[in-house]
């Protein structure tokens, strides 16, 4: 069973993961996700279309956010 701190990104859009904290759009940009136009998609349908292991997107946005790099303020546009 995977830890439930990656379950939290399965269902959620990679357009909502991006406007809470838009650095977390570089995570996307290197795995090939779109999160503009593709923004609408859960982040698990959007590795599925791409062929990318979930649990490698889920673990680079969990690396992000533990290194200091997330935030809880708003996308400032």
């Amino acid at each position: 069973m995977e830890p439930t701190i990656l379950i939290e990104w399965r269902n959620r859009t990679v357009g909502d993961v991006v406007a809470e904290d838009y650095r977390r759009a570089a995570i996307f940009k290197r795995f090939g996700i779109d999160f503009c136009c593709g923004g609408g998609l859960t982040v698990e349908a959007a590795c599925e279309r791409k062929g990318i292991d979930y649990q490698e997107v889920a673990q680079a946005l969990l690396a992000f956010d533990s290194a200091g790099s997330g935030t809880t303020e708003p996308d400032p546009r």
